[in-house]
């Protein structure tokens, strides 16, 4: 059985709408430049990799942006917010 979670209407519209691991996606990206791949099970042992092997204070950044971005849409009540 999945838990729910009971929250405000703009609490569910913001976390519907927004990934949670998009400060992951450019690095990653970044790490894997030039690298070929012939398949989706081909990246996957190096994406994990390079995940696995960031230290606590590259995830301690992408908790504090979180955070950060995660205030600022609820001050708002999930509207956009422009950079």
């Amino acid at each position: 059985m999945t838990p729910s979670l009971n929250m405000p209407g703009c609490l569910r519209r913001m976390a519907s709408r927004w990934p949670n691991d998009y400060f992951l996606f450019p690095k990653l990206k970044e790490h894997l430049s030039g690298t070929r791949f012939s398949s989706e099970s081909d990246v996957k042992t190096p994406a994990k990799n390079w995940l696995n092997g960031q230290g606590r204070d590259f995830y301690q950044a992408w908790l504090n942006t979180l955070v950060l971005r995660s205030d600022i849409c609820l001050n708002r009540c999930g509207d956009y917010v422009e950079k």
